[in-house]
This record gives structure tokens, C-alpha cells and sequence, in this order.
């Protein structure tokens, strides 16, 4: 089944972060956009990785709670930006969009956006597809192409990077809104080559690194990209960008091992290519449907509705 939206701006854009997240278990990725303007919240969470808060109490009894947990909003590996001709590429200005889906493919595993945009004489079609891969728990990747549609040649200045300043929303009063924290909950160091960083949580005590690696094409040539490029596209060109990553935690394990860990299970898929992760993806997923599904006879909408709920059920059990 394929859920498919095309509205988007405003309060459809919280219902659509929600609604289309990806996620395997272990590592999940909210359905933001990869372009940070014109999204409600970027959130990128690991199953188990968490921080704790003292709770404050007038007066305190016997049993009361001494600590809140609460799951973190971990550095955002899927951030994609660009310029057109020096004009940055979001999604705010609505009457620059000309086209837009979002679709979520419960047998394929994976996340697909269509945006076509113009401004003045440059018109660009984006089309882009995401995985959080089920046979690889630490890892998932993106693939972001771009079409100038424009009688003429385009510049375009790309940036990929690692946004380590994401956090939770924060909420004073009430825990169903946001987390509550009076300190810096992680300690962040990243690096540019390879990209990476490595993390570790004040109270909680738990440490997690990541590693992203790219590939990118220009009309189907591949050349070096190292997180930032300016180049020229030419009318009827397209330009191609994959972005694997690998976020590995753990309560024991240091910097150096945790570093390595990423670095190679990054490595790992980035040598699968895009292709086989999402063969492998499908192929999970048609066993997963060949006993999961349910015919409902006569309720067709019911019938889909349950299958996007055992997708999202799918998504958020783990397995290890």
C-alpha cells in the first residue's frame, strides 16, 4: 500500500513528520523534509538512548519518582540544503511549489517526496527517497535528486552536514508537549573528515557516534563531494546525492571503539549501494506481509488502514 499526501505548510506539516516517520526498531527518522526550513521539528531518536532529569518536588513521600527518562532528539544526520542561483530552496514559499507528494510505501520500506519548484526563470523538479534499513538497525540512507527544467544552466551551491544543534521541544508544565531539562543534556564533538561526531549523555551516561558518507553524481558520472559543492547544471541536467549513515550507542563502549563501530557499519552500506538496501528492504518487508497481512472482504479503506497501523507496529518494535 502506498499512503500518499500533497498538502503540506502549516499544520500539515506536524501531521506529516508524524505520520510519515521511518524507522526499523532501533533508529528512527522523523518524516521531515531534508531541507531544515519550512519543518516543524527534525527529530532523529534512538530506541533506549535517553538522558535523565531530577525531579523537583515540594515535599517528597515514599515512592515518588526520582528521576524523569526521556528518549532524546539525537544530531540530525539528514540535513540536504541548496541554492539556486544564490536563492535558497525550501518550502515556505508556497507559490514556488508548483507540485508536492509525500509518499510513505508500506511494501517497500521506504519514504518518497516529489517537489517541483520555480522561482522566475529557474524551475526544478526534486525527487527524494529515504530508507531506515531492517536488515541493518544502525543504519539508513537517502537518496536526493535534483532536474533543472529551466531553458538555461543553473548554479547551484549544495551543503550536506550533521546538524549537531537538534534537541528536544522543551515543555515547562506538560510532558505530553515536550521534555523537560535544566542542563546540557549532551556533549557533542564532530568532525568534518570523515563526518562524524561522538556524543555523550551528562546523567544517563550513555555514549553514541556517527558517520555519514556520500555519494554524488552529476548526469549519472559520480565525483567527489565533500559536503559542500558549487557547481553549474545544465538545462535538462540532474545532479544526485546519497547520503548513507550509521549511528551506533552503547552504555560500556568508548569513544575510539564506538568511532570504529560507526565508521564501519557506515562503510558497510555505503558499499551495498542505494539499490541493494532497497531490495533488501522489500524483500524483509514481503516476508513480513506474507504472514502479517489481513484481507478485511468488502472494507477495502479498513483493510488499509490496518496495514498502515501493523507498518507503524512494524516500525516501532524492536528486535535485538
Amino acid at each position: 500500500m502506498k499512503f500518499s499526501t500533497k498538502k503540506f505548510g502549516g499544520k500539515e506539516t506536524q501531521r506529516n513528520e508524524t505520520l510519515f516517520t521511518l524507522a526499523n526498531g532501533n533508529l528512527g527518522f522523523r518524516g521531515d523534509t531534508e531541507e531544515r526550513s519550512g519543518t516543524f521539528h527534525k527529530g532523529t531518536y534512538i530506541n533506549g538512548f535517553y538522558e535523565s532529569e531530577p525531579i523537583l518536588y515540594g515535599e517528597s513521600a515514599y515512592g515518588y519518582a526520582q528521576n524523569h527518562e526521556t528518549i532524546l532528539n539525537l544530531p540530525d544526520p539528514k540535513v540536504i540544503e541548496f541554492e539556486v542561483d544564490s536563492v535558497p530552496f525550501d518550502m515556505t514559499d508556497e507559490s514556488r511549489i508548483k507540485e508536492f507528494s509525500l509518499t510513505l510505501d508500506t511494501q517497500k520500506g521506504t519514504l518518497e517526496r516529489v517537489t517541483d519548484w520555480q522561482n522566475g526563470d529557474a524551475s526544478l523538479s526534486l525527487r527524494s527517497g529515504r530508507v531506515v534499513s531492517f536488515m541493518h538497525e544502525d543504519s539508513a540512507a537517502i537518496r536526493y535528486s535534483i532536474k533543472n527544467n529551466s531553458e538555461k544552466e543553473v548554479h547551484i551551491n549544495l551543503q550536506s552536514y550533521i546538524d549537531t544543534t537538534a534537541k528536544n521541544i522543551l515543555a515547562e508544565d506538560d510532558p505530553r508537549i515536550g521534555a523537560k531539562f535544566r542542563h546540557k543534556v549532551m556533549e557533542i564533538q564532530a568532525e568534518e573528515k570523515p563526518l562524524s561526531f561522538f556524543a555523550k549523555t551528562k546523567n544517563s551516561d550513555l555514549k553514541l557516534a556517527g558517520t555519514v558518507l556520500h555519494k554524488f553524481f552529476i548526469d549519472g558520472i559520480e565525483s567527489e563531494f565533500d559536503g559542500e559543492r558549487t557547481f553549474s547544471l545544465q538545462s535538462g541536467g540532474t545532479f544526485t546525492l546519497e547520503k548513507y549513515i550509521c549511528y551506533v550507542w552503547s552504555e560500556k563502549d568508548g569513544e575510539d571503539l564506538l568511532r570504529q563501530k560507526s565508521g564501519e557499519g557506515c562503510k558497510k552500506v555505503f558499499d551495498l549501494g542505494f539499490d541493494a538496501l532497497l531490495k533488501e528492504q522489500e524483500d524483509f518487508l514481503s516476508d513480513f506481509w506474507r504472514t502479517a497481512s489481513i484481507q478485511i472482504e468488502g472494507d477495502k479503506e479498513s483493510e488499509e488502514a490496518l496495514e498502515f497501523n501493523l507498518f507503524h507496529l512494524l516500525q516501532s518494535a524492536s528486535r535485538n
